[in-house]
């Protein structure tokens, strides 16, 4: 995943499949996982909030359209 600090998401779900269902490694394997996925979340969010800042202070004006993409190609076809 880019090699950043985070582990990958494949160590945890590989580990899981060989712990027993119950046992107290499975559960700290299942935090772990749900911390990663966490810390995951945060990173993007964090890179999106930072574009979205870049843009802001480098044009003056944002426009911002939603576009029914699926309306739109069904009028194509």
């Amino acid at each position: 995943m880019g090699g950043g600090g985070l582990p990958s998401i494949k160590k945890h779900i590989k580990y899981k499949t060989f712990t027993l269902v119950g046992s107290n490694n499975r559960g700290k394997n299942k935090l772990a996982l749900a911390k990663f996925h966490i810390e995951l979340a945060n990173q993007r969010k964090d890179c999106f909030f930072k574009l979205a800042n870049d843009l802001a202070k480098k044009c003056d004006n944002v426009f911002i359209e939603d576009l029914n993409l699926k309306a739109m190609t069904k009028i194509g076809v």
